[in-house]
């Protein structure tokens, strides 16, 4: 080869080098990038699924842990032996315990009817638990200090106690799902059967009419409530 035949021969060569480094490195890139783009998605993916976990066991373990709340204030009541007032007192905070789990559901739930029944939960305890305290306020003073005079082991407390302690039980032993629905529902089945039979058992024993008469509302009321969450649990299985 001659000189001038070199230079153009290195000169070629040059060239195209120049040309592969300027093709090449933004393909590079842009491969790194998106490399970098589906890694990013992935651990974001990754990090939101562990959030809603985490976020979905915290309310169900706060659904538990206001049972738990219920079932302590209710088992540490003192009982003055007579039945109208003693239920009035259980009931309270028995429906609270309800009202607790139900504003959870409306705060952490998706379905949109069993949130509905939720809040209708809340709206049926709040106006009885009104009630209660009414019958309460109007008759503490004649039972006020009752419970020590008379040590009171009688039927009624025995009754109310053992239905509680069953209603915890059957709350421990239910087998929680991950699904804030679903998990709201069967605990709240387990809670209303429990007002139902606490309602019975008191109807027995009942003096004042009124108080029966509210007992057995509680009663329509709860099974009314159980029938549709039954339907909805055969709907979402």
């Amino acid at each position: 080869m001659t000189s001038k035949t070199n230079k153009k021969f290195v000169s070629s060569i040059i060239f195209v080098s120049i040309l592969s480094l300027i093709v090449f490195f933004p393909f590079k890139s842009t491969i790194k990038a998106e490399s970098y783009s589906i890694q990013d998605t992935m651990k974001h993916g990754e990090m939101k699924h562990g959030q809603m976990q985490h976020m979905q066991h915290g309310s169900m373990s706060g659904m538990k842990s206001d049972m738990q709340k219920m079932h302590k204030q209710m088992m540490s009541m003192k009982m003055t032996g007579d039945p109208d007032y003693d239920f009035a007192q259980m009931m309270i905070q028995h429906h609270k315990g309800a009202i607790d789990m139900s504003k959870k559901e409306i705060s952490k739930g998706k379905d949109k009817e069993v949130k509905s029944m939720a809040k209708q939960v809340i709206d049926d305890q709040n106006r009885e638990i009104k009630e209660l305290q009414a019958y309460v306020k109007k008759n503490r003073s004649s039972k006020a200090g009752k419970a020590e005079e008379s040590d009171v082991t009688g039927s009624t407390e025995k009754s109310m106690k053992d239905k509680m302690n069953d209603m915890q039980t059957k709350m421990q032993d239910m087998n929680m799902t991950g699904d804030q629905d679903k998990d709201y529902v069967s605990m709240m089945m387990i809670h209303h059967e429990h007002g139902i039979d606490l309602a019975k058992d008191y109807m027995d024993k009942a003096k004042d009419a009124n108080l029966k008469k509210m007992a057995q509302q509680m009663v329509d009321e709860n099974q009314k409530q159980i029938d549709k969450m039954k339907d909805w649990q055969g709907n979402h299985k």
